[in-house]
């Protein structure tokens, strides 16, 4: 977990919440031999890394405009992360590991600000679940959930445009709307459904 370091001291509560550390711990035990892809995804959806990389509770411009009055953009830490550490890195590198160069010798940069700022908007409207009684709070006050996965708060708090990726195409391309899809597409032909009754 080097690369998705999380610090207690900068968490709400600190040291005094070991609980919600160890579940963060277990994230890497759970998925020792599964995909990078699988590691990423439950680490971006843990309450702990929004608390490091200060995500969680993040909300769209429109939405703060809507309520202040004045233009905020939403918390770039994760976003720039992502592809800084935790994916791409900061420079374009050749098939062999060098890095790429422009025709003046420059090394390429993998991504620039208008990047972070576009997939930040990917990242709003995350929040924290509710405190519950059934595992520590620690030695403080503070009523938020240490170890259940965050979950989008209402539709609100997220940024609805497209985002575009890293070569200017959008986010999601070439999946298929779901209303180009035939009626009933998710069901699988020949696996039998189970009711819920």
């Amino acid at each position: 977990s080097q690369i998705f370091a999380v610090s207690p001291s900068s968490q709400p509560g600190g040291t005094g919440r070991g609980e919600g550390h160890m579940y963060y711990y277990d994230i890497f035990v759970r998925h020792a031999f599964h995909s990078y892809g699988n590691i990423w995804r439950e680490v971006a959806f843990s309450i702990k890394m929004g608390q490091q990389l200060t995500f969680v509770g993040s909300k769209s411009v429109r939405t703060d405009f809507d309520k202040s009055g004045r233009v905020r953009f939403p918390d770039e830490n994760f976003a720039r992360e992502v592809m800084q550490l935790h994916t791409i890195g900061l420079v374009d590198l050749n098939i062999d590991g060098t890095p790429k160069r422009d025709r003046w010798g420059n090394k390429i940069s993998t991504y620039d600000t208008r990047d972070i700022l576009t997939f930040l908007r990917a990242w709003t409207g995350f929040v924290s679940n509710s405190w519950r009684g059934n595992h520590e709070n620690g030695k403080d006050s503070i009523k938020n959930d240490a170890l259940d996965p965050m979950f989008l708060s209402s539709i609100e708090n997220c940024d609805w445009f497209p985002t575009l990726d890293l070569y200017d195409g959008w986010i999601g391309d070439r999946y298929p709307l779901c209303y180009d899809l035939p009626s009933r597409a998710f069901l699988r032909s020949g696996k039998p459904s189970k009711g819920l009754y």
